[in-house]
């Protein structure tokens, strides 16, 4: 096994070992934020401009669900 292959080898290594770490953090940062509230997930559901019909029967309206993450301290 020649010094080239060594060295290709320990480079894919350290590449390798850099992306684990780095998606190790980025999920520990992302569980710290949802932790100390700075990063939310809310759901929101409204209703919107009741009015009859022409029959009277039946009451009308939009609706609007709305869903995200929330960041920052509201």
């Amino acid at each position: 096994m020649g010094l080239f292959s060594l060295l290709k080898r320990s480079w894919r290594k350290a590449i390798l070992f850099g992306l684990v770490l780095l998606v190790r953090m980025g999920g520990l940062g992302w569980l710290g934020l949802q932790r100390i509230g700075l990063l939310t997930r809310e759901c929101h559901q409204g209703y919107y401009g009741p009015a009859l019909s022409a029959d009277g029967q039946s009451v009308w309206y939009f609706q609007r669900n709305a869903s995200g993450l929330a960041v920052g301290m509201g």
